[in-house]
């Protein structure tokens, strides 16, 4: 082999694992960012869950209050 191929085949061999390590360090990234992401959203979902839970039961709760007082 020429000094010129062993150059290319070096180049080439160093570009594809540079790319196979930032593919798997993309993907990594991303995955965590994903997992972060549906905690960020899992923990909005429950507080206003819980929210419109106390809001609610406490809007049922009044009612029946108000209605057993009109009755007696």
């Amino acid at each position: 082999m020429e000094i010129k191929e062993i150059i290319i085949v070096a180049t080439t061999i160093t570009i594809t694992l540079a790319t196979v390590c930032h593919t798997i360090f993309s993907g990594i990234t991303i995955s965590k960012l994903s997992k972060q992401n549906n905690l960020l959203l899992e923990e909005s979902y429950n507080k206003l869950a819980s929210f419109l839970r106390e809001k609610w039961w406490n809007a049922g709760f009044n009612k029946i209050v108000a209605k057993l007082k009109n009755c007696s």
